[in-house]
């Protein structure tokens, strides 16, 4: 079965990624709201749901890793806690392979020492 063509709605800033593209950043829904501002909320919702049914969600961190002799970089960023998984998709052919330690609102990649300097890493932070 073939997938609807998607209508491209985006809210909120943009923040750019490398190539030109634009990354959606959709707020997060109110947990609440006056009951004469339910018509809003529920279009909030509704557009919040349709952009992550098609893969729109807010876990994305590109990430450089630091040159030598850093055998590790430390990513802070308040989405991680000590329970989430990262996931590391290299950018770039000088990206070797790492291993990533999450913690309380940051993350370690541990990797090799060297001296390439376009070592990028776009991260995935799930939980």
């Amino acid at each position: 079965m073939r997938r609807p063509r998607r209508l491209l709605v985006r809210s909120g800033p943009l923040s750019a990624i490398p190539g030109g593209v634009e990354q959606p950043y959709l707020p997060p829904v109110p947990a609440s709201m006056p009951q004469s501002a339910w018509g809003e909320w529920l279009a909030r919702i509704a557009r919040t749901l349709n952009e992550a049914i098609f893969g729109n969600i807010n876990v994305v961190l590109d990430v450089t890793l630091a040159v030598d002799p850093a055998i590790e970089t430390v990513v802070t960023d308040s989405r991680i806690g000590v329970f989430s998984v990262v996931l590391a998709m290299p950018l770039s052919a000088s990206a070797g392979p790492v291993w990533i330690e999450p913690g309380a609102g940051q993350a370690v990649i541990h990797h090799a020492a060297d001296v390439a300097t376009d070592r990028h890493y776009r991260l995935a932070i799930f939980g």
